[in-house]
C-alpha cells in the first residue's frame, strides 16, 4: 500500500473517530442538560408547592381538609365567608371528626388538585386562588361522545386515530399529572405514593417542618416535544458533522498530497543515484526532518559525485604512475635484448631505481589502503609532543638548509603530553616537512610553531610562496590530489602522503586543516588532545 494512501486512510478514520466521539458528546451532553433543565422546573415548582401548602396549613392547622373528598377552597364558600369565618368553620369540621389519615390514592383530593396546579403555573395561595379555580374547572374532562365502532371506519382512520393515540401517550405530563405525594413530619404518606429514589422538599411553618412533599425526578425524555426537538438536534448536528468530514476528506486529501510530494521526490532522487545519474539533486524546503533528509540526500550525491571523480582521477594516476616504470624497465630490457644497451653496473642501477619508484609507490597505497580500512598497527603510549617535534626538526635540518630554506621553530619549553603512537606521529611530522620542503620556492621560509590552547595541542606548519588556490585547500587531503597535474615525480608527488597524514591525525581523535599561510604559501594546522 503507497504512503499516500496509508496516510489518506489514516486521516480519515481519525477524523471520522473523532467526529463520532464529538456526536456522541454533544448528544449525551445535550440529553442531560435538558433532562437537568426539566428536573430543575419541577424542582422549582415543588418548592412553590411546599410553599402553598405551609400557608394552606396556616389556615387549617392541620393536613385533614386536605387529605378528605370535601373541598374546603369552594368558589362559592370562598367567596360569601371571611378568612377567619372559613377557618372556624374548618375547626369546627376538624372536632367533630377525628384527625384519621386516610390513604392517599382511593379519592380525588379537590383541594391538593388545587394547591397543585397553583404551584404548576407560579400561582400563590391564597392570592391567587381565583385563578386557580378557572384553571381547575377548564381542566375537567368533556363529556364523552359517541364513537364510531372500528367495523364503520375504513384502515386509513383507523391508521390516523391509532397516530393520533400515540402522539396523546407520548404528549408530556404535567406537574399534577405527575403525582407529587405529599407526607406529614414523620414521613408517612397522606397523598401518593412515596418511593425511596423521589426527592423530598420539606415544609415548614414557624420553623417547624410539618411535612415533605415528593417526586420522582425524571430519568428520561418522555415529552414528544422534548424528544422532537432532542431528534431534530440530533440530525443538525449529524449534518454539520458529515460536512465538517466531507470537507475534512478534501483537506486530508491536500495534505496528503502535501507530505507525500517531497517524499517521492527523494525516492526519484534515489533511484536516479542508483541507475548512476550523480549529478541529481532534489529541492529543499523548510527546516523539518523531511527537509533534512533532503540535505542529507543532496551531500550523498554531492559526495559520490566527488568519490567517482576522485576514483577516476585515482585510477588514472595510478595507471600512469605504474606505466612509467614498466614502460622504463621494458625499454631498458628490450634495449638489453637488441644489443642496443650493454650489460653494465650504471643501467643496471637505472633499472634498479625504476623498481624502487614502483615499490615505494605500492607500499604507499598500501599504506594508505590500510590507514583507510583501520588495519594500520598503533602502539600508543604517553608521549612528549614537543621533544618528539624539536626531533624532528633536527632530523630534516639537512634538508631544509640544502634547499636554502629558513627555519624558525617555536615551542613551549614546558611538556605536553598526549597519547599517540610514535612511530605514526614521526611519520606524520616526516610527510608534513618533507612535502613543505618540496613545495616552497627558494630561498623561501619555514615556520613550525607549537601552542597549547584549551585542552589541545596545535601543531602549525607554514611555508612561503608559492601559494594554494582556494578552491584546492578542502581536496589537499584527498587520494592522490596534487595541486600541479604535471606528471613531473620531481614536483608533482604522488598525492599520497596528505591523505595518510589525515588519517594518522583522525586516529588520535585529532583535527587536520589547510589554510593560507602569512608567509604566502600553505599553512597545515593540526590539534591533537592532551592528556
Amino acid at each position: 500500500m503507497r504512503i499516500f494512501t496509508k496516510l489518506l486512510l489514516a486521516l480519515l478514520f481519525t477524523s471520522a473517530l473523532l467526529l463520532c466521539a464529538l456526536y456522541w458528546l454533544i448528544q449525551l451532553s445535550f440529553d442531560r442538560g435538558l433532562l437537568n433543565y426539566i428536573n430543575q422546573k419541577e424542582q422549582q415548582t415543588l418548592t412553590l408547592l411546599a410553599e402553598n401548602l405551609a400557608r394552606y396549613y396556616s389556615e387549617t392547622g392541620s393536613w385533614y381538609t386536605l387529605t378528605t373528598a370535601q373541598s374546603k377552597l369552594d368558589r362559592s364558600s370562598h367567596s360569601r365567608q371571611r378568612p377567619v369565618e372559613r377557618l372556624r368553620q374548618r375547626e369546627r369540621i376538624a372536632r367533630k371528626r377525628p384527625p384519621q389519615q386516610p390513604a392517599g390514592n382511593s379519592i380525588n383530593h379537590r383541594d391538593w388538585r388545587l394547591l397543585m396546579i397553583l404551584s404548576e403555573r407560579g400561582l400563590q395561595y391564597p392570592t391567587d386562588l381565583d385563578i386557580g379555580l378557572t384553571y381547575l374547572q377548564t381542566e375537567r374532562p368533556p363529556r364523552a361522545r359517541s364513537r364510531p365502532t372500528p367495523s364503520q371506519l375504513n384502515r386509513q382512520q383507523q391508521n390516523e386515530i391509532s397516530l393520533a393515540a400515540n402522539q396523546q401517550n407520548r404528549r408530556a405530563m404535567t406537574f399534577s399529572q405527575r403525582k407529587p405525594s405529599l407526607l406529614d413530619a414523620n414521613k408517612q404518606v397522606l397523598i401518593g405514593r412515596y418511593r425511596a429514589t423521589d426527592k423530598l422538599q420539606p415544609i415548614t411553618h414557624q420553623k417547624e417542618v410539618i411535612g415533605f412533599v415528593a417526586m420522582t425526578p425524571q430519568q428520561t425524555l418522555t415529552d414528544s416535544f422534548d424528544l422532537s426537538f432532542a431528534q431534530e438536534l440530533r440530525q443538525n448536528i449529524a449534518l454539520i458533522l458529515s460536512a465538517i468530514f466531507a470537507f475534512m476528506v478534501l483537506i486530508t486529501i491536500a495534505l496528503s498530497r502535501h507530505f507525500v510530494r517531497p517524499i517521492t521526490e527523494l525516492k526519484n532522487a534515489l533511484v536516479a543515484l542508483n541507475q548512476g545519474q550523480l549529478t541529481t539533486r532534489v529541492t529543499v524546503n523548510g527546516k523539518d526532518e523531511i527537509a533534512t533528509l533532503a540535505r542529507n540526500l543532496n551531500d550523498l550525491a554531492a559526495t559520490l559525485e566527488q568519490n567517482e571523480s576522485s576514483r577516476k582521477r585515482w585510477i588514472a594516476d595510478i595507471a600512469h604512475e605504474l606505466r612509467t616504470p614498466l614502460a622504463i624497465l621494458k625499454g631498458e630490457l628490450e634495449a638489453f635484448e637488441d644489443g642496443i644497451r650493454t650489460l653494465s653496473l650504471s643501467n643496471l642501477m637505472s633499472i634498479n631505481e625504476e623498481v624502487n619508484h614502483l615499490q615505494k609507490l605500492i607500499n604507499d597505497l598500501n599504506e594508505l589502503n590500510n590507514s583507510e580500512i583501520g588495519t594500520l598497527n598503533y602502539h600508543k603510549q604517553n608521549l612528549n609532543i614537543v621533544e618528539l617535534i624539536e626531533l624532528n626538526a633536527a632530523r630534516h635540518q639537512y634538508l631544509i638548509e640544502q634547499k636554502q630554506l629558513s627555519f624558525v621553530l617555536n615551542t613551549p619549553t614546558h611538556a605536553l603530553t598526549i597519547w599517540a603512537d610514535e612511530t605514526r606521529l614521526n611519520q606524520l611530522l616526516d610527510n608534513l616537512i618533507t612535502n613543505s620542503v618540496k613545495y616552497t620556492d627558494s630561498p623561501g621560509e619555514l615556520t613550525l610553531v607549537v601552542e597549547k590552547k584549551n585542552n589541545f595541542v596545535e601543531i602549525t606548519l607554514a611555508d612561503s610562496a608559492p601559494a594554494v588556490p582556494n578552491e584546492a585547500l578542502d581536496q589537499l587531503f584527498d587520494h592522490l590530489f596534487r595541486v600541479e597535474n604535471s606528471r613531473n615525480r620531481k614536483t608533482g608527488g604522488l598525492g599520497i602522503g596528505l591523505a595518510l597524514a589525515k588519517n594518522i591525525v583522525h586516529a588520535h581523535q585529532g583535527e587536520i586543516a589547510a589554510q593560507h599561510s602569512k608567509l604566502g604559501g600553505l599553512a597545515i594546522v593540526i590539534k591533537l588532545p592532551l592528556i
